[in-house]
């Protein structure tokens, strides 16, 4: 008796439908362990077994021959089949085969293959030589390979975009003869049910298309993508214009959306020069690449950004802003909002080569960064249409807070002439910005003649190392609560735990470091380390904090030299745990740590510093003096060399839990 096959299902056949199978009734041993690619039913029809369906199925999968001279014996198939040498004594004989030309030549290509049951019979696998999986198919029908991480082919194919997904249903005829076969395992049934009259293959869940032709059509759309629309030239692939006479967000815009709904993804590549309007809106996925500063220039107009995303928009992810010149030179309105970028949150975004200048606020003004980078850029003379104060009016300027965790790296940046800060962080005053966050490293910049070099206000043990930091018009770093007036909550404050290590600071108007917590306290908890502090207009570092605490602050082996102020000066607030040692204090004006009226030291050490000024009118001319009331304080093992050892230390509200001892170059205890 004869089952009839149809294409995904299996149905009750009729019985004319079984008299019409009779015809080409044929036996389970012919059709399921025959060896052969085919066998001839009682009619005569020629029809495929079992073996030669999977073999058309795997395409790297030959016919298999023991040796060489086994297959050359063999006369050219027709139709053609590719042939395997499995087991020739001479391994370079083995291999694909292919007849070209009335003769078997051998392959390129000498990926064998074999067909292998499980021990239960529910599954079948195509091996290479060495045992390793190819494909295999279990008992529903499912289609595996190799790197495909345990998802069938039917599943990898439903996964496709909508352009696959939505393929047209081909007609098929309404069912197709097949052998009996109720006795075979599954997993030669789901073969079974995969193959048509013409050796197509249809996988279960695929919308009936034949496998061969799907695959085709996959191959098509990805050469598509990447000739066309992943990456596309704005000028010449989508028609825009870019030659700065009209506005062109609008289009811009569209193109992102169009780009974003069709493939989720894409590069725009943007010679030219562009007016915005209103400014361009990235999404995820999409990167913006330019031709570089003077090539691609984005001209935003009034008191709009250039790049920005709404409010409540969502995370911004995985885009790239890459050789991108951003003039503010059309910006008129005094505005947070006029920046060249102004992205709300952001993560896994890098921002490379960009050139950002004379904006009316920040220069790069965004918030809630994480796992992502700022480098090799320049911002020069951002915030021109604010003043010294005002919210922002940056060069780079990072909102924090959100995430205890923030990841950002600004590395190799060269900030100049910006109103307020070259660079600085700032925790927000939004109901969500609970945190001062951490994981931030600003390394290697260069900020010069800005307001202040660089701000950390808000953050937890970032690290700034290796920046030049020099002709600022107040500190070439600050500590202090920003921009912002500080809320109930504290927000924002001076940032603690911090490392300020191995950077030049010269020649700034006032500070060369100052850490101020006169408006919140903190935990404190910043290393001063390794530093070049010379030739400012005031003290080389300056601490203050009005009537606030603040813990645990270490000043080490810095050159401090040549300041117009004091080395040190503390000049308010209450500090426990102070710590200045191995410094070297070098000509500096008048006292080299100077602990001011206003402050308190409760505990702490200066130890170990070089305090020298060697000059023919020196003008350093005391190690430690002030009217700070300081107790639980050891001054030891300092040199001094100077025109007053008997002054050279003067601490008169010092009380008597304070020691100074083995100090060479000054009397023994003098002024305690």
């Amino acid at each position: 008796m004869g089952l009839f096959l149809w294409k995904n299902e299996m149905a009750i056949p009729t019985d004319q439908q079984f008299d019409d199978a009779a015809r080409d009734l044929v036996t389970v041993d012919d059709v399921a362990n025959s060896p052969e690619d085919t066998t001839t039913t009682r009619s005569g029809d020629t029809v495929l077994t079992l073996t030669g369906a999977i073999n058309k199925m795997a395409v790297s999968a030959g016919k298999p021959f023991d040796t060489e001279a086994d297959l050359l014996a063999t006369p050219i198939p027709d139709p053609p089949y590719i042939a395997e040498v499995l087991h020739d004594p001479d391994p370079d004989k083995n291999g694909r085969y292919s007849p070209v030309a009335g003769a078997w030549v051998k392959s390129v290509d000498t990926v064998s293959s074999r067909i292998r049951h499980d021990g239960a019979d529910q599954q079948m696998t195509v091996q290479d030589p060495d045992a390793s999986n190819m494909l295999s198919m279990d008992d529903k029908g499912h289609l595996y390979v190799t790197k495909s991480e345990g998802k069938s082919v039917q599943q990898i194919i439903q996964g496709l975009k909508n352009e696959i997904r939505q393929l047209k249903k081909e007609k098929t005829s309404e069912f197709q003869y097949g052998p009996y076969f109720s006795i075979m395992t599954n997993a030669q049934k789901a073969a079974f049910q995969m193959i048509d009259a013409n050796a197509k293959f249809y996988l279960s869940g695929t919308n009936s298309r034949p496998l061969d032709e799907m695959l085709n059509r996959f191959q098509k759309h990805i050469e598509k993508l990447y000739k066309y629309d992943l990456i596309v030239d704005v000028v010449k692939d989508a028609g825009l214009k870019g030659n700065g006479k009209n506005p062109e967000d609008n289009e811009i815009n569209a193109l992102i959306a169009k780009m974003k709904k069709k493939y989720n993804g894409g590069a725009l590549y943007m010679p030219g020069d562009w007016l915005l309007s209103y400014g361009i809106l990235p999404q995820s996925n999409i990167h913006f690449i330019g031709a570089g500063y003077g090539v691609t220039r984005f001209f935003p107009m009034r008191n709009r950004p250039a790049f920005y995303t709404p409010d409540n928009s969502g995370w911004l992810e995985n885009c790239l802003f890459q050789d991108i010149e951003i003039s503010g030179e059309m910006h008129s309105e005094q505005n947070v909002a006029c920046k060249g970028f102004f992205i709300r949150q952001f993560q896994r975004c890098m921002f490379m080569r960009n050139y950002i200048h004379d904006t009316g606020a920040t220069g790069m003004g965004s918030d809630f960064v994480n796992g992502s980078s700022i480098l090799d850029g320049r911002y020069e003379n951002n915030g021109r249409l604010g003043s010294v104060g005002d919210p922002g009016n940056a060069g780079i300027g990072v909102g924090s807070g959100v995430g205890q965790d923030e990841p950002t790296l600004i590395i190799g940046n060269i900030c100049t002439g910006n109103k307020n800060y070259g660079i600085f962080f700032e925790q927000q005053r939004t109901e969500a910005s609970v945190h001062q966050s951490r994981q931030i490293i600003v390394a290697n910049n260069i900020c010069l003649r800005n307001h202040d070099g660089i701000g950390d206000c808000g953050l937890s043990g970032a690290i700034f190392t290796g920046n030049q930091l020099n002709d600022n018009i107040n500190a070439g770093f600050a500590a202090d609560s920003g921009t912002l007036n500080p809320d109930s909550q504290g927000r924002p404050q001076p940032g603690h735990g911090g490392v300020f290590a191995n950077n030049q600071v010269l020649r700034n108007g006032q500070h060369g470091v100052l850490y101020d917590a006169q408006k919140v306290a903190t935990p404190g908890g910043y290393k001063f380390d390794g530093n070049r502090i010379a030739h400012n207009g005031g003290a080389g570092i300056t601490l203050t904090a009005g009537v606030n605490m603040v813990p645990d602050q270490w000043i080490a082996n810095n050159d401090i030299v040549d300041n117009q102020g004091a080395g040190v000066h503390i000049e308010s607030g209450v500090y426990p745990d102070l710590d200045i040692t191995m410094n070297r204090f070098l000509r500096n004006n008048g006292i080299a740590v100077r602990a001011g009226a206003s402050a308190i030291v409760l505990s702490g050490r200066m130890f170990a510093n070089s305090v020298r000024d060697t000059q023919e009118t020196p003008t350093q001319l005391q190690m430690f003096a002030g009217t700070a009331a300081i107790s639980k304080f050891d001054v030891s093992n300092n040199q001094f060399i100077g025109p007053n050892p008997s002054s050279a230390i003067d601490i008169p509200n010092a009380d008597a839990s304070v020691t100074v001892s083995n100090n060479p170059g000054i009397s023994t205890n003098p002024g305690v």
